[in-house]
């Protein structure tokens, strides 16, 4: 979907996600976030691409969506074409945060996580502007064992 522009896909994405949270919120210590918050792009790969992925797959959850609380402020190379070491140095002050809100629960939206940097980056932010719990959602988790 995301690099393919296969914007199809998302149909069936949703449904997947729906039927995760329904089961979710049966569980007795499920808490719902304040609010999605998909991973921003940087402009420039935003026109290039022509849509966020994570702003994508993660509509119609019924939880409320914000995308300007989290701006990209930096232009990296894509996380996917860096080795473990570099994605840290890569993410570094790559966002910027000014809470539309006062949340107190937020959930980081993406796509996939791999070592984690970008949304340890941003939950960092979160967390000094003063969001008190952070909860990080993707859609999938490379391969621990495939060498990055």
């Amino acid at each position: 979907m995301k690099f393919n522009k296969q914007l199809t896909y998302k149909a069936a994405l949703h449904q997947l996600i729906k039927a995760q949270l329904k089961d979710a919120q049966a569980e007795q210590n499920w808490q719902t976030p304040d609010v999605l918050m998909p991973v921003s792009l940087h402009w420039q790969r935003r026109v290039v691409r022509g849509f966020n992925q994570s702003e994508e797959i993660w509509q119609r959850t019924g939880i409320a969506v914000d995308t300007q609380s989290i701006t990209r402020v930096k232009r990296t190379k894509p996380q996917s074409e860096l080795n473990k070491r570099a994605r840290k140095t890569n993410i570094k002050g790559a966002f910027s945060c000014e809470l539309t809100h006062q949340y107190q629960h937020v959930a980081i939206v993406d796509d996939i996580i791999t070592t984690g940097y970008t949304v340890n980056e941003i939950a960092r932010l979160l967390k000094s502007a003063g969001v008190k719990q952070v909860s990080v959602w993707v859609f999938a988790i490379s391969d621990p064992a495939k060498p990055s």
